[in-house]
């Protein structure tokens, strides 16, 4: 560390170059933002890399930037993507960030809840956190969303459930729409309908992993 504030990094090379750590962990560094400070685009940091992996030890430097190729930006649920699948969490971003775009302006967040009146029809989304499923319920299922401001409770009833199970089941990111429920404090969403987010992506490339949070499943 002291070395390295006495003579801070200045390029991709130099750094591979004064380290020579395996290749997995430095493009897990590229991928998870640690050289978003050179001001170059991750994917065109990974080609470069590429090329330096290449060169003996001994060579001369390569003076990079090299001549590059036009690679297309990582999006943001790229990069969130990423950071869950080497980190397991995202320091910078919450995944339903990278999901408002997917969804209506119309879909409230968690913070805009307490606003709502109590009977209100509304649209919610997020990731689903928690599943429960007491035996005391009767068939009721509770699920928990987070979103980036906030949790929030559903409900969902026998026959819902029912018709939505896979959806409940096995999808990490909902829409909700349900009925807006506050007693004595308490709020939650009984749920009419379900359905999943849909991850788009180019058909050049293959869907990246969905960023999200392993869920809690209780019986």
């Amino acid at each position: 560390m002291r070395e390295v504030s006495r003579n801070p990094y200045t390029s991709l090379e130099d750094f591979y170059t004064r380290t020579r750590l395996e290749r997995e962990a430095v493009e897990n560094l590229i991928m998870v933002g640690a050289f978003d400070f050179l001001g170059v685009p991750r994917r065109q940091l990974l080609w470069q890399l590429g090329v330096l992996v290449k060169q003996p030890p001994d060579t001369m430097p390569l003076r990079l930037p090299l001549p590059g190729v036009n690679l297309p930006q990582m999006t943001l649920k790229d990069k969130v993507a990423a950071d869950y699948q080497i980190q397991g969490l995202s320091a910078k971003h919450h995944p339903m960030q990278a999901f408002r775009s997917d969804i209506s302006k119309n879909v409230p967040k968690s913070s805009d809840i307490a606003a709502i009146p109590s009977g209100t029809k509304v649209r919610v989304a997020g990731c689903v956190v928690c599943r429960q499923a007491p035996g005391t319920a009767k068939g009721h299922v509770f699920i928990t969303l987070e979103d980036e401001c906030g949790l929030m409770n559903v409900i969902l009833r026998p026959q819902v459930y029912d018709k939505y199970r896979q959806i409940a089941r096995l999808e990490p990111v909902i829409i909700v729409e349900g009925t807006l429920q506050k007693h004595d404090g308490i709020v939650n969403i009984v749920a009419q309908q379900l359905c999943p987010i849909q991850q788009s992506h180019s058909e050049k490339e293959p869907p990246q992993p969905m960023p999200v949070n392993r869920v809690r499943n209780f019986a």
